[in-house]
């Protein structure tokens, strides 16, 4: 694992790799900068990586980043087994996110690039998350308030 700082973590998630162009990923990019900036967080980038089992740990042009697999329904196809193979998993990998997230002392989750309303269906993990710390998102907004407020 990275060096842990003494701030609490304010994790920007992206469903897909930082190396990607694009105005989502340059959003990212730009808001971990004002983490930094300010000094009252420590920003990281979750980078949702199916084909990791386990957090890798990694910086990528100076952004501190973490690439993790999570389960989601689509996964396994949008069939009766592909929904029961999900539920079956899920508790588990909730337990794994909630694990590490406490121990990142992750205080706000920004789930970047929703696409939709299939976004609250494909990674119901982090959305619940999400609303947890909406609260903690309001207070982060300080930190980078025009950043932030483009984003809602």
């Amino acid at each position: 694992m990275m060096r842990q700082s003494d701030k609490p973590t304010y994790l920007l998630v992206l469903p897909w790799p930082l190396s990607s162009i694009g105005g989502v990923t340059q959003v990212v990019m730009n808001l971990y900068r004002e983490c930094e900036r300010s000094g009252k967080f420590s920003p990281l980038i979750m980078i949702l990586d199916f084909a990791q089992s386990a957090p890798a740990f990694e910086v990528i042009d100076g952004f501190r980043c973490v690439r993790l697999g999570l389960a989601a329904p689509a996964n396994d196809g949008w069939s009766i087994r592909g929904m029961l193979a999900f539920a079956r998993r899920a508790p588990v990998t909730m337990w794994r996110l909630r694990r590490l997230l406490s121990s990142l002392r992750v205080a706000a989750v920004n789930v970047l690039a929703v696409m939709g309303p299939a976004a609250k269906v494909a990674h119901p993990t982090l959305q619940r998350i999400q609303e947890e710390s909406d609260e903690a998102l309001k207070a982060a907004a300080a930190v980078a308030p025009k950043t932030y407020s483009t984003l809602r």
